[in-house]
């Protein structure tokens, strides 16, 4: 199943997007997956689906599938898939997890709005699974990025059991991907990290004092 390059995924999500304007409405997205990685620039990643983060998304179900399919693209497919047309799968925690996260909007298309979760939710996410493909996507967020480790570890740790006991034994690849990768961030990613630590902090409850 060949895939779609970053060039032709932003041309199909411009045609969603005036559609969407024509249409009268707008859909406000989170992005997770490929396709964050795919439009922020990896080289030679390409991918036929779009993955939609509903716990966070806002949209009309009905108006964007209709949006998606006078635009060439299929909303999400539960069964038979077409091998060469474009999709949007949308997605719900279960066997995909994404954690706790305030969403980076990356771009307007019409009426079509994209945000995606931080780096250290997406690299999370794709620890629960870790194919070569996933590691690759990893390398790239890693370099990108330089994410915090001690946030991704606190993002497994709200995972299901399944998920956490999984992606945490697959942290030894993010380690020997951050083995080599410099320690200076950029002065936006050290806000964005910064704000992630105060974010857990503020969710996890003080620890009870110890009776003397």
């Amino acid at each position: 199943m060949e895939g779609l390059t970053k060039q032709q995924w932003e041309a199909k999500l411009a045609d969603l997007g005036s559609e969407l304007q024509r249409m009268g409405i707008t859909a406000d997205i989170v992005i997770l997956g490929s396709v964050p990685n795919i439009l922020q620039g990896q080289p030679s990643r390409t991918t036929i689906d779009m993955d939609i983060w509903n716990p966070t998304s806002q949209f009309d179900r009905p108006k964007l599938a209709q949006a998606a399919s006078n635009t060439g693209l299929t909303f999400d497919p539960k069964s038979t898939i077409e091998p060469t047309r474009p999709y949007l799968q949308v997605v719900n925690p279960g066997l995909v997890q994404l954690g706790t996260f305030e969403a980076k909007k990356i771009a307007t298309y019409g009426g079509l709005h994209l945000s995606q979760p931080p780096a250290e939710n997406l690299i999370a996410s794709k620890l629960c699974r870790a194919e070569q493909q996933d590691i690759a996507d990893i390398a790239w967020l890693v370099s990108q990025y330089l994410p915090d480790r001690k946030i991704i570890e606190k993002i497994i740790k709200t995972f299901p059991r399944q998920q956490r006991e999984t992606a945490a034994e697959n942290l030894i690849y993010l380690d020997s991907l951050t083995a080599t990768q410099p320690l200076a961030r950029p002065k936006a990613r050290r806000a964005e990290v910064k704000a992630a630590h105060k974010m857990f902090a503020s969710a996890t409850p003080p620890k009870p004092k110890k009776k003397r």
